[in-house]
């Protein structure tokens, strides 16, 4: 049985189709789909959600969080110093989880 979205360069099938992989209860069927997709095609999975990251350190694949991501926007020059923290100030403002940053 599959449930997919198939948009001709993208098809993530059902998680269960998958026997090699183990999930714990702490898994929603939407965290499985990630992992498995994440899994099949080798790729860095973004995610700030403690049951997905312990599974990906587990299961070896690289996982970050939306830190990382302001660090590789302004190691490659997409974004200036200066934007990087007026950015990170607009996200502790909406997001409790990074209110503790002293920015």
């Amino acid at each position: 049985m599959y449930f997919y979205i198939n948009t001709n360069l993208l098809k993530i099938e059902d998680p269960i189709a998958n026997p090699d992989l183990q999930f714990s209860q702490s898994l929603a069927i939407a965290d499985q789909s990630v992992l498995t997709l994440a899994f099949t095609k080798n790729a860095i999975l973004l995610s700030g959600d403690k049951p997905v990251r312990r599974w990906c350190i587990k299961n070896k694949i690289e996982v970050h969080g939306i830190l990382w991501i302001f660090d590789q926007l302004l190691k490659n020059q997409i974004i200036d110093k200066e934007e990087g923290v007026q950015k990170l100030k607009s996200l502790m403002s909406i997001n409790d989880r990074y209110l503790r940053m002293n920015v």
